[in-house]
């Protein structure tokens, strides 16, 4: 678990209790985001702040130097691959989280999450939505159709059928089940026992992810 501020916790054995982590001079203190492999201990960090780093441990991080002044706001792992976003439209994707290259996003938004799910990534924010099924090859979905800056920005869930897509407000919220049909999609307002729709979509995303 990684704060904004960059404080690491372990959680140990009976998940209830956390200890602290830290290690002078070899961990990212402004890392805001983490994907680990499925096969292996590779991890991969990402920070807001630019930068871009790897760990087997989670303990000593080693910088990438190409991206160490790009910022980089979320990070994702599946079928083989890490892809992580940034601003100006910036994906980049690795199998191994040592060598990158940049994919080709045809968008200049400032991209706030990349999620996966239904067999496909998808990278979001200022109204625009990607979806690819390789990391690679990108497809814009929707792009600024109406949504202000901050519509559908804060992240995408695939609960097996259906896609949750949501913004931090909680006031954009779609269910979709193919994103190829998200320009004609609806917006909901789901509520759990009284739960603003922002902490809805984070219980949505703890339940299913």
């Amino acid at each position: 678990s990684y704060s904004e501020s960059g404080i690491q916790a372990l959680l140990e054995g009976n998940g209830l209790r956390w200890q602290g982590v830290w290690q002078a001079n070899s961990y990212p203190v402004n890392i805001w985001a983490v994907a680990k492999a499925d096969t292996s201990n590779r991890h991969v960090g990402v920070s807001t702040l630019g930068g871009l780093y790897w760990s087997d441990d989670r303990l000593s991080w080693k910088p990438i130097s190409t991206y160490q002044t790009k910022p980089l706001n979320d990070v994702v792992y599946t079928n083989g691959r890490f892809v992580a976003v940034g601003n100006q439209g910036l994906i980049i994707t690795s199998t191994d989280g040592v060598t990158w290259q940049v994919a080709t996003s045809r968008t200049t938004a400032k991209l706030a999450y990349v999620d996966s799910g239904n067999k496909e990534f998808v990278a979001g924010g200022q109204g625009v939505v990607l979806s690819s099924t390789d990391g690679l090859n990108w497809t814009i979905r929707v792009s600024n159709t109406g949504q202000d800056a901050t519509t559908l920005e804060y992240g995408a869930v695939w609960n097996g059928s259906q896609y949750l897509l949501f913004d931090a407000a909680g006031a954009s919220h779609m269910m979709i089940n193919n994103l190829a049909g998200i320009a004609s999609a609806t917006t909901v307002k789901p509520t759990v026992d009284g739960l603003s729709e922002a902490a809805t979509a984070r219980v949505w995303s703890a339940m299913y992810w």
